[in-house]
């Protein structure tokens, strides 16, 4: 495994995914064969939301609504997950369109006030 950092965070990354250019994000890694990117995003707040699972929230929101508001496409929220622990909030987004076999999957880690989002898509996922 190779590792990147993205402001404060640094996680790892599977062998052969390379930085890329793209016009929608500065971090963005796309898997060798480019059927799957990864778009990693730092956010902070100038003021804190009332709780860690409020932010989580918020920006799962913002990134559905983005999804669905494309068109010519079918979301589905194939799963949402929000958990909170010792100050932490974790958020999954599952989203799904079967018309253009196109997956996002949407995690978030946060405090009540900075966060790290992780977007794992799949351009390619057939189910």
């Amino acid at each position: 495994m190779q590792m990147a950092t993205i402001g404060p965070w640094e996680f790892e990354m599977p062998n052969g995914w390379k930085l890329k250019e793209n016009e929608s994000s500065d971090s963005y890694f796309e898997a060798p064969d480019g059927t799957q990117g990864l778009y990693v995003k730092v956010i902070e707040l100038p003021a804190p939301k009332p709780s860690p699972l409020e932010l989580a929230s918020y920006i799962q929101g913002i990134h559905s609504l983005t999804f669905s508001e494309l068109e010519n496409t079918a979301w589905v929220t194939v799963n949402n997950i929000d958990t909170e622990v010792q100050g932490l909030a974790r958020s999954c987004l599952d989203l799904y369109d079967s018309k253009s076999m196109y997956r996002v999957l949407s995690l978030v880690v946060c405090d009540a006030s900075s966060a790290i989002q992780v977007s794992i898509h799949d351009y390619s996922c057939e189910n």
